[in-house]
Order: structure tokens, then sequence, then C-alpha cells
């Protein structure tokens, strides 16, 4: 699958409209606040917030095995990147526990409007 069929089917799934997020994802890449990571079947955008951090949105239509090393690839982007912490907003704690055996130390963020950190 292309970004553009992750990003569409997942926002689709979630009942949000896809044209909306692929517009929201393209002005951030474009103005130098946004970067698109691709691996199997997901999708890992990264949203820089300022002070060498980022807030991650993962979009997926991997089978939960695929995920895994999808994750474990977005995880060595991540950590060769000038990037200190990362801020996810997920609610679905099965991200968070496929990150955990990805090998990333989730915490509880310290920043409102996210529920987790790592810091990289």
């Amino acid at each position: 699958m292309t970004p553009t069929q992750i990003v569409t089917a997942q926002a689709v799934k979630n009942g949000t409209d896809p044209k909306k997020v692929l517009k929201a994802m393209k002005k951030d890449v474009n103005n130098g606040h946004g970067l698109i990571l691709h691996t199997n079947n997901s999708v890992l955008f990264v949203h820089h917030i300022g002070n060498n951090d980022a807030e991650l949105h993962l979009f997926s239509q991997d089978s939960p095995l695929q995920l895994m090393q999808s994750l474990r690839e977005f995880v060595k982007h991540i950590r060769n990147s000038h990037l200190h912490a990362v801020y996810g907003p997920a609610n679905n704690k099965s991200i968070v526990q496929f990150l955990k055996k990805a090998g990333v130390d989730v915490k509880p963020s310290d920043k409102p409007h996210y529920t987790w950190m790592a810091l990289v």
C-alpha cells in the first residue's frame, strides 16, 4: 500500500475525513514541520513541536507481527535523528504495548495534550 492509501484507510476506520488528514500532513511536510516515514503497510507521521521534540501519529494496515517489524524500523530511524523526546496522543493502549515490546521506554507525558512520551 502507498502512504496515501494507508492514511486514508486508517482515517476512514477512525471516522475521520481522510482529505483533511492528508491535507494537514502535506502542509506540515511542505513547511518543514513534518516528516513521513513509511515501511510495510505502516506510516509514521512525525510532527515537530519544537525543542527537538516531536508528536507521533501512527497509521497502519499491518498485521500484528508486521506492525512490530514496522515499529522497530521507525524506532531505529527516530533514534538516529536529532529528536530528544517524542510524544503521542494515543488512547489506544495496544499501541503503547507495541512500542514497549519494540524496546521503547514509554512513560506518562510531561506535556499536556499527550498521554505518553519517550526519550530518544
